[in-house]
């Protein structure tokens, strides 16, 4: 996407209140220390700012209401880290910076040999609402994220990276509004903007859909017709739905097996509202895959399959057939696999095909041999 387009659709997400005048000026710096200059020049963002009529209401809930915590239900952020102590304060900084009250940050340090233990120790031993466990041994990114669900204390939840961060303070209370307005609503998502690394560009990716929509719904028309948001950063999760989803004993805690297990249990709440930045670099995507990792993600897609079965009452062969397929072609296309794991992917299909398995493993012998 070019500087631009980008320009463009910051500009209308600002006239449209998707962006709140305080978040279009984090934009602003943020452009400004990737590419050398701002996105929006002084007399540009002075024209831009008249046109807009000043919003009360969304001044008036920038206002801290510290009374009474009771008063709010705990959010609690996961943040796990590896070695990014570079990242790290820049993350936890934008999440102390929530107007929202009635916070709390577990971060799980993954066995980090960087300046991570001395930086919370000394940086952040002061805030009560920040607890910082380091691992003795490494468990990975979903051990990590396990390991801080069962420390957390809160009615809802974020899951956060260590290098995804928040430009915009009113996130957190916007979406327990909605939480509070809707009952059934499981989740409630919102925009972000991605930074990629590598090639220093800021572009957005709006979600597809705005409003409510049943669970589901989201569940059958996920990355399809609807969107997924960028990570699990700009979403908060009703806790009570997780815990029904399985959570206390969920180890593969990725993105996409977070959103579809909540799903089943929830329904869903898309806000207008850009959130938070998601860094894209090397390190986001490994392209050489462990085998035990592709086995064990596709344990949780059948996993997966049979909640939705028993929740939706509904046949969703061909829904779980596109999912093993696509996971198994992004594994087979990122490396080349030894005979004895392709045997092994086989008999997995074999066993936990479905009615669709001999179909699932023509699909991945042919793949194998467009792979050579």
């Amino acid at each position: 996407m070019s500087d631009n387009n980008f320009r463009d659709q910051v500009i209308r997400a600002y006239l449209n209140n998707s962006i709140t005048e305080y978040a279009l000026q984090q934009i602003n710096s943020l452009s400004e220390s990737y590419s050398g200059h701002p996105l929006l020049g002084t007399l540009a963002l002075s024209q831009l700012q008249k046109e807009k009529t000043e919003n009360n209401t969304q001044k008036a809930s920038c206002e801290k209401n510290k009374s009474s915590l009771s008063a709010y239900p705990k959010v609690s952020f996961i943040v796990p880290t590896h070695n990014r102590v570079q990242l790290l304060p820049k993350c936890l900084d934008s999440i102390l910076s929530q107007n929202y009250p009635n916070i709390e940050i577990i971060v799980i340090d993954d066995c980090s040999n960087d300046t991570t233990e001395d930086c919370m120790k000394t940086r952040y031993a002061s805030k009560a609402n920040i607890i910082y466990v380091r691992n003795e041994q490494n468990l990975g990114p979903g051990g990590n994220r396990q390991k801080a669900y069962q420390l957390l204390s809160g009615d809802f939840v974020v899951f956060t990276d260590d290098d995804d961060f928040y430009f915009e303070p009113t996130f957190i209370d916007a979406a327990i509004k909605i939480f509070m307005e809707y009952e059934n609503v499981g989740m409630v998502c919102a925009n972000s903007i991605i930074y990629n690394v590598v090639a220093k560009q800021l572009s957005f990716h709006s979600l597809t859909y705005l409003g409510e929509l049943t669970g589901k719904d989201f569940f059958l028309g996920f990355r399809t017709k609807y969107r997924k948001p960028n990570s699990t950063f700009p979403t908060v999760f009703r806790k009570s739905v997780l815990d029904n989803a399985g959570f206390k004993d969920m180890w593969m805690m990725n993105d996409t097996s977070i959103y579809l297990r909540a799903a089943c249990f929830g329904d869903v709440y898309m806000m207008n509202q850009w959130v938070g930045t998601y860094l894209v670099h090397d390190s986001n995507i490994s392209k050489a895959l462990p085998h035990k990792f592709i086995l064990e993600n596709l344990d949780e897609k059948a996993t997966i399959y049979s909640i939705a079965q028993s929740q939706f009452g509904t046949d969703l062969d061909d829904w779980y057939y596109s999912q093993l397929v696509d996971t198994i072609i992004y594994y087979l296309k990122s490396d080349r696999i030894s005979f004895f794991n392709f045997c092994s992917l086989l008999k997995w299909c074999a066993s936990n095909g479905k009615g669709q398995k001999k179909q699932l493993i023509k699909a991945v012998i042919a793949t194998k041999k467009s792979c050579k």
